[in-house]
């Protein structure tokens, strides 16, 4: 809970109170109707599709105990009297710099240690897994679901309570500058970068400006501060010089400082964990190299901060992927379904089919793939490179969806695959109706693609179907 009254927060925003108690309690602050509280103050947000304002009727059924605006509602009317069934209401220039002044303020009453947790891919898996062993030595607050940007982060702060000591912030980017800007919200001591790939391309237009954005958490870190890199990244390795504080490495590599030693990846990650001058075996519930490398990531900053490693042991042992990373159904017919459709780019996409040939390689193995977005000028040539990628394994069937399609098609033939071994598809339904021939007991098959192709309803699609 906040616990500041509505004076202090209109000083910190700037504001102005049109209708209200200054000396009303705020306990906390919600952005959206359909999950705010009663005694929740509402900040209507303007965003690309919606906008906050647009909803303020609603938060009166849910028992909003004040607003927080930078205009007058429509559905409202623009007469301040008709406020007035609200118990307060503030009047701010900005709502979201509003939040953001208001969220860096709150942070500063508390002294946890704050980590940042960037990258191309594992950003959400890294943070889940750092939050399984932190929360066995104190008790932290970690950044929910994938709120991970200029809006997500200030929410994720507001949470902080004097009993915690850890704070767990994901940090995303879609252009240069935006890593800099969280990390003036949360002033991290601790950063974490999980690697760097191409990943964003149609806003950052090179590998190189990847690099230089998600460096920009590790060179905000004050000089006693822990910078967490994969040793293995060939991009991360050339930017050492530019840190200043203590560098720890993670990686498969005997000169990572944190390294995993006779990984094996699949049905299910293990390896032993070297840390200092000692080893200890550690048993995910899940396959992949890739959760062996966000293991180790998790595992490299627990380390740093203090935790022992018998409390990173069960903290990773404990352990499980978040929703639609890699996240395995059986149906009643013993298909076996991997949803890993929460986001794609051309690292994700090959370690995921990667890890999915390796798990199930006595079924056969069908591959459902979506665009992988946000590629610019490279989307041809890497989407037509995924095609050439799939054509050297030993798939049953490829069934693809989305704009750049034909792309991956023609990748595929070029490269010697059947034509009748690859579908594209320009609708999920019709994908969806040659899926339901193709499910059997021998059968498991993999969904992959960017968010915004939503893959998942294609899933959920089945999961229904089928009665699971």
């Amino acid at each position: 809970m906040i616990n500041v009254e509505v004076r202090d927060l209109i000083k910190i925003m700037k504001g102005n109170l049109i209708i209200g108690d200054p000396r009303q309690q705020v306990r906390r602050i919600a952005i959206d109707t359909r999950t705010m509280e009663r005694g929740d103050f509402f900040l209507a947000l303007k965003g690309m599709r919606f906008d906050g304002h647009d909803f303020i009727s609603n938060t009166l059924e849910k028992g909003a105990a004040g607003l927080i605006v930078s205009r007058l509602s429509k559905d409202i009317g623009k007469n301040p009297l008709n406020y007035r069934q609200f118990p307060t209401v503030v009047m701010v220039d900005n709502t979201l710099k509003a939040l953001q002044i208001f969220s860096e303020t709150y942070r500063k009453r508390f002294v946890p240690t704050v980590i940042g947790i960037t990258g191309s891919n594992g950003k959400t898996t890294t943070k889940d897994m750092l939050s399984y062993i932190l929360s066995l030595v104190d008790q932290c607050v970690y950044t929910q679901g994938n709120y991970n940007n200029h809006i997500g982060l200030p929410l994720t702060l507001l949470d902080i309570g004097p009993e915690h000591r850890f704070v767990i912030t994901e940090m995303g980017a879609s252009q240069p500058g935006d890593i800099r800007e969280l990390c003036t919200l949360a002033d991290p001591r601790v950063g974490i970068i999980t690697n760097i790939g191409p990943a964003h391309l149609q806003s950052f237009g090179s590998v190189d400006s990847i690099i230089k954005t998600k460096m920009e958490l590790l060179e905000y870190l004050p000089e006693d501060g822990e910078a967490i890199i994969n040793g293995d990244d060939p991009f991360l390795r050339g930017q050492l010089k530019r840190i200043r504080c203590r560098v720890t490495t993670f990686g498969l590599e005997p000169s990572c400082t944190v390294c995993a030693v006779k990984p094996v990846y699949w049905p299910e990650a293990s390896f032993r964990l070297r840390l200092a001058d000692a080893s200890y075996p550690i048993k995910l519930a899940y396959p992949g190299k890739c959760n062996v490398y966000n293991a180790l990531a998790a595992a490299a900053a627990a380390w740093r901060v203090g935790a022992q490693p018998e409390q990173i042991l069960q903290g990773l042992s404990k352990s499980v992927l978040p929703p639609m990373r890699f996240e395995v159904k059986t149906t009643k017919d013993n298909t076996v379904l991997v949803n890993d459709a929460y986001n794609a780019n051309p690292v994700s996409m090959r370690s995921s089919i990667d890890t999915f040939m390796q798990a199930y390689g006595d079924r056969k193995k069908v591959l459902v793939l979506g665009d992988m977005r946000e590629l610019g000028d490279q989307a041809r040539q890497e989407h037509t490179a995924l095609g050439t990628f799939i054509a050297q394994l030993s798939v049953d069937m490829v069934l693809v969806v989305g704009e750049h399609r034909q792309y991956v098609c023609d990748g595929a033939r070029s490269a010697g695959m059947a034509s009748d071994k690859i579908k594209s598809y320009n609708k999920r339904n019709y994908l969806f109706e040659d899926l339901m021939h193709l499910m059997g007991p021998s059968v498991a098959i993999l969904f992959k693609a960017s968010r915004d192709v939503a893959l998942d309803e294609v899933v959920n699609q089945i999961i229904r179907q089928t009665s699971l």
